[in-house]
Parts: structure tokens; sequence; C-alpha cells
């Protein structure tokens, strides 16, 4: 937590994080040729929680570089069907 503003993190840094990392790349795309072209997901079927383990890695990746640790992700496809991750 941030002594001064005490915020668990900085809004406008994750969204940022997300929208140049996440969203540039899946946002009105057709998923399974976005996906496909990714390594880690190589062979894999594109199903909401093999790209919600995908959406994870990078996020983690990315949030451990702004010393963020990111605990859960909770990605939604409609309103019935959704994965939530979280760290063990």
């Amino acid at each position: 937590m941030h002594p001064e503003t005490q915020c668990v993190v900085d809004l406008e840094l994750m969204k940022s994080i997300v929208k140049e990392n996440i969203v540039s790349m899946l946002d009105h795309q057709y998923l399974n040729d976005v996906l496909s072209r990714q390594k880690e997901l190589k062979g894999l079927p594109v199903t909401l929680e093999n790209l919600s383990q995908f959406i994870w890695e990078i996020l983690d990746k990315k949030l451990k570089e702004n010393k963020i640790n990111l605990n859960s992700i909770h990605v939604t496809e409609s309103e019935t069907l959704s994965v939530t991750l979280k760290r063990k």
C-alpha cells in the first residue's frame, strides 16, 4: 500500500498495462487467429480457461516489472460464463 495515497495500486498504471498488453492484442480480434500465434498456447484449444491463464501470465510478468503482485483476475465471456484465477 502506498503510504501517502493508501492505494494498493495506481489505477492509471494498471489501466495502461492492461490496455498495452492485453486489450491492444485481443480487442476486436478473432481470438483463434491471435492466440494460435502465441507460443504459450501452441496446440491448446482456445478456451476461456486457457485464455485466462494466458492473460494471467502476461499481467503477472508486467506487474512484477512494476513491483506489483497479481493476486487474482476475472475474465468474463458473457453474463453467465466467466473464469476467476487466484494465486495459491
